[in-house]
């Protein structure tokens, strides 16, 4: 029958594709018209679901009458290698991107990691053995030293006193001779107050503009290493400082002194208190210091 001979020209050509199995076309009756390849369909492993696809053939005349069946069956073997071969690939690809990302975080955690060990390293060989020198604290972390310091001498019982120290006249030195004058003052001024402040158990550091802050471990109040520090800051703090183009200037320097326990406990209290002396010695004339009076006993009589 010509209809017949269509259709097996039909499922030849699909049964020409490696991932088909069986074509078989069957009658409105149930009568199979073709089946390829010939003979009864192929076997199927019970534990493989096989992939199949069933359209319906519709009458040329009228679309709602059925006049047969078209079954499709895939290579099961074959689709199966095939899904392998690209979940494998897509696994692969996966996972080579996860080790990609797992070098890249890998080497981004090293060098954040080294660098600050190889600046610590770089910065412990160029100290000198049995020297009092210091490694550099970053400004950042100073007020956390200081707090250290602090908590370390309260848990000791061990005295303790903080010096807030301010230059008098930067402010004029920056306006007449440029900024880049008055970082070289500020240098040169830390500079002598690291000189001056030489024990390992002692802190200089700048604050910010141009205000510093000192802190003395196992320094009480009525301690002649107190007022002898003071009176040597003072000094090399009102010696000139000659710029980079020859110029001499002047900066002088008004000190503000709180000494732990007396006056406090806590890292705040002592900035604030020893803040508010420096002010206060800036108002009344500057180039000195000045220090709380620790209060009268109360009389109880």
């Amino acid at each position: 029958m010509p209809a017949t001979l269509l259709l097996r020209e039909v499922a030849d050509g699909l049964m020409r594709n490696p991932l088909v199995a069986s074509v078989e076309v069957r009658s409105a009756r149930g009568e199979t018209l073709v089946r390829l390849p010939d003979g009864p369909p192929p076997e199927v492993s019970d534990d493989i679901e096989p992939m199949h696809a069933e359209r319906l053939l519709s009458s040329p005349f009228d679309e709602s009458e059925s006049v047969g069946v078209f079954v499709i069956r895939a290579n099961q073997t074959r689709v199966n290698g095939i899904a392998r071969q690209e979940a494998l690939l897509l696994a692969a690809m996966m996972i080579g991107q996860a080790v990609l990302l797992a070098l890249l975080l890998c080497g981004a955690v090293a060098v954040l990691i080294s660098q600050p060990i190889i600046k610590l390293a770089r910065n412990m060989r160029a100290m000198t053995p049995g020297s009092t020198e210091r490694l550099y604290t970053p400004a950042r972390h100073r007020r956390d030293e200081i707090g250290s310091l602090i908590g370390g001498a309260v848990a000791d019982g061990s005295a303790l006193s903080v010096l807030c120290i301010d230059l008098d006249g930067f402010k004029q030195v920056n306006d007449e001779h440029g900024h880049e004058a008055g970082d070289q003052v500020l240098k040169v001024c830390a500079e002598r107050m690291n000189a001056v402040v030489r024990r390992s158990t002692d802190l200089a550091g700048r604050l910010g503009g141009d205000e510093f802050l000192v802190a003395l471990r196992d320094v009480g109040p009525l301690e002649l290493t107190l007022s002898a520090t003071v009176a040597n800051l003072l000094s090399v703090l009102c010696e000139p400082v000659i710029l980079s183009g020859g110029t001499a200037v002047r900066v002088g320097a008004s000190i503000g002194i709180a000494c732990a326990p007396r006056d406090g406990t806590d890292r705040a209290t002592l900035f604030e208190l020893a803040d508010a002396n420096m002010y206060e010695v800036k108002r009344t004339g500057k180039n000195n210091f000045a220090m709380a009076v620790a209060p009268e006993p109360c009389d109880r009589h």
